[in-house]
């Protein structure tokens, strides 16, 4: 365990970093600390009870440096959930090849990310990545399933009956994803010959009336596999 006991600042937001190693965590701290970001860096074989500030970071990122490692890291990310569950995270990794990113998501993870190999473009890529975080936390709608309605902001958007559905239905997912399939149920759709594209235009309507209302964008689609809810931004 390195750097332990840091302060918040409450301008900024307190990261957590971990690695396979403490040099690992240690490397990923280096990236995104900052004059406005406060980081703490530790193994993940260390017990979380150990690690300060674990139920209130408003961000946690976790590095992968080999693929071995990956099921390893997402049982840590399933452990981390228990203990916060508005925190983002996010698993970060440079080797070459995939990674399996609808379990990350499935695990609790936000984000998913390969780094590029240049140093200054991995800083550039988090710090883009925190700011939009940063952006996000300061959006806060709620769902009025009565009146049909998005209050947030001093704004109001009206949603149809399915889209309120669908939003409901993110919002009660387990780690607020659906598959296509699922999307499908909700709206009352014949599993084996509903249209996948007009499904899919379904999802783009709602998601581009939030973000033409909020500058949000609250949905993000899942390759392969279905959409996903931004989390902490409708309640």
């Amino acid at each position: 365990m390195i750097n332990a006991g840091c302060e918040l600042k409450e301008q900024g937001a307190a990261v957590l970093a971990f690695g396979r190693t403490e040099a690992l965590a240690e490397s990923l701290k280096q990236l995104v600390v900052s004059e406005l970001i406060c980081v703490d860096a530790f193994s993940y074989s260390a017990p979380l009870e150990q690690v300060a500030f674990i139920g209130s970071a408003k961000a946690i990122i976790i590095g992968i440096d080999t693929a071995r490692d990956f099921n390893e890291v997402i049982e840590f990310v399933t452990k981390i959930r228990l203990q916060n569950l508005s925190s983002q995270i996010l698993i970060v990794y440079a080797y070459s090849g995939t990674i399996a990113k609808i379990e990350c998501y499935l695990a609790g993870a936000d984000h998913c990310i390969k780094l590029p190999f240049d140093h200054g473009e991995q800083i550039s890529l988090l710090s883009g990545i925190f700011k939009d975080i940063e952006s996000e936390s300061k959006v806060k709608l709620v769902l009025d399933q009565a009146r049909l309605c998005l209050y947030g902001l001093a704004k109001k958007l009206e949603v149809s009956y399915s889209e309120m559905q669908i939003l409901y239905a993110l919002m009660n997912a387990k780690e607020y994803i659906l598959s296509h399939d699922d999307v499908a149920k909700v709206l009352d759709l014949n599993l084996k010959y509903y249209d996948p594209r007009a499904l899919e235009k379904t999802m783009s309507r709602l998601r581009g009336k939030i973000r033409k209302t909020y500058d949000i964008n609250a949905i993000h689609n899942v390759r392969g596999f279905g959409y996903r809810l931004c989390r902490g931004v409708i309640s």
